[in-house]
């Protein structure tokens, strides 16, 4: 029996099969007379021969239990001499490459296979990437906004101004309130001329200066009939330093300015509201859900990327907390409000970083991020639809209601806001 072993192991040490691939002529049946296997085509897997030598190593030592008392030493090497040679043949075994057409007829097939199944593929994420990442959800805009105005802020660049444009598109007057007028102009003309609407409007702001804010609203009410629509859109997030107020310069355009502005225009569209409906769109973003608002947020120096972000998060946080504050303050007026998520857009607002960290981030924004008219979709669908009017106060992202998180509807924290901004803003003196 153990000659007999001997010869086997033999015949495995000079198999020149064990390597990638094994023919059928040569190899198929050595194979089967010599491990039992049978197979299709000529390869060999490494689990299937690992399976047979494994079985073939327990026969052995389960044949050398059987005669131990007539094993010599002989024997024993020889079973050590088969549990090596297992060792060596089942490493030099690797899984068997892609199947090789004999003929070169079926390797064109193959390879032209293959290469439509990568175009396939790469087609289908291609679409995927489009149309769920460049792209989202669309409103169609069917209402006619003639006799209408809106006024957004930010509304010469970016998710502002395609917001514009779809507006005006609809027959709206709109108002863009920006502290840059050259670049208002430069919006309006563009507008005018995609749209055909000449009652486009450019009016100074800025939102960090208080006093600023305080004479664009007076100007507004003296001049301009109708508030049918507020958007609260601008923001910014690379910016450092403190405003006049005395709170960073993050929080206090991104929160305080557009506060005290919805402020003193409330009573206008409290009274209008008797006649026709208002709504009040505050933009925000996802960030909230890790933001903080604190006495120590809002008069924190940002002085770093981290606290910038930080403190941009804090802010939009605001932005919800303003929102539902908002819904009930004007629960006895036909005004609603909504918070909106536009989406992770390309809008420009990283302007301000290092130039290294935009090098940095260049890609990314390239292949994570929309086009601001997909930014603008969310706040059309808030500003037009019929139904959200039941969400008032709520919070909406990619056209769809969203719960907002306990955070966000924090009673303590809501109130504290609300306080604290009234008397940084000047409405109260105590």
């Amino acid at each position: 029996m153990l000659l007999q072993l001997r010869q086997r192991i033999s015949r495995y040490s000079h198999q020149k099969s064990w390597s990638i691939k094994i023919s059928e002529q040569s190899s198929k049946s050595s194979l089967t007379k010599t491990f039992g296997l049978t197979a299709a085509s000529g390869d060999i897997c490494k689990h299937s021969v690992l399976v047979h030598l494994k079985k073939q190593a327990y026969a052995c030592e389960s044949s050398c239990r059987k005669i131990k008392n007539k094993v010599d030493l002989q024997s024993a090497k020889v079973y050590i001499l088969f549990l090596f040679y297992c060792k060596v043949l089942v490493n030099s075994v690797q899984p068997p490459s892609t199947f090789q057409p004999e003929s070169k007829t079926d390797k064109r097939i193959a390879m032209t296979t293959k290469r439509t199944l990568c175009c396939i593929t790469v087609a289908v994420l291609g679409y995927l990437w489009i149309k769920f990442v460049k792209q989202g959800p669309v409103y169609e805009v069917t209402k006619s906004l003639n006799g209408k105005t809106v006024l957004i802020t930010g509304g010469n660049t970016g998710i502002g101004k395609a917001t514009a444009i779809e507006l005006a598109r609809a027959g709206a007057r709109v108002v863009i309130a920006s502290r840059n007028l050259p670049r208002s102009e430069e919006a309006r003309r563009e507008i005018i001329e995609l749209t055909g609407n000449d009652e486009v409007r450019c009016m100074y702001i800025d939102l960090e200066d208080l006093d600023s804010v305080r004479d664009f609203a007076k100007e507004f009410d003296e001049t301009e009939q109708y508030l049918d629509y507020l958007i609260n859109n601008a923001g910014v997030m690379s910016v450092f330093g403190k405003a006049k107020s005395g709170i960073n310069r993050i929080f206090a355009i991104n929160h305080l300015g557009h506060f005290l502005l919805t402020n003193l225009l409330l009573g206008k569209m409290k009274k209008q509201s008797t006649v026709r409906p208002v709504r009040i769109i505050n933009l925000t973003a996802h960030s909230y859900k890790v933001g903080n608002v604190t006495k120590e947020t809002m008069y924190n120096d940002v002085t770093s990327l981290g606290e910038m972000f930080q403190t941009a998060s804090d802010s939009k946080l605001a932005n919800v907390m303003f929102n539902v504050a908002l819904d009930e303050e004007l629960k006895k007026f036909d005004v609603t409000t909504y918070a909106v998520h536009p989406g992770m857009i390309d809008s420009g607002q990283a302007m301000g970083l290092p130039l290294y960290i935009r090098a940095l981030i260049r890609l990314p924004v390239l292949l994570f991020t929309r086009t601001p008219y997909y930014g603008c979709q969310t706040t059309l669908y808030c500003a037009l639809d019929d139904d959200v009017t039941k969400y008032s106060g709520e919070y909406f992202s990619d056209c769809q209601h969203e719960e907002l998180e306990p955070l966000a509807r924090d009673q303590d924290a809501i109130r504290f806001l609300w306080n604290e901004s009234l008397k940084l803003s000047g409405l109260v003196t105590s």
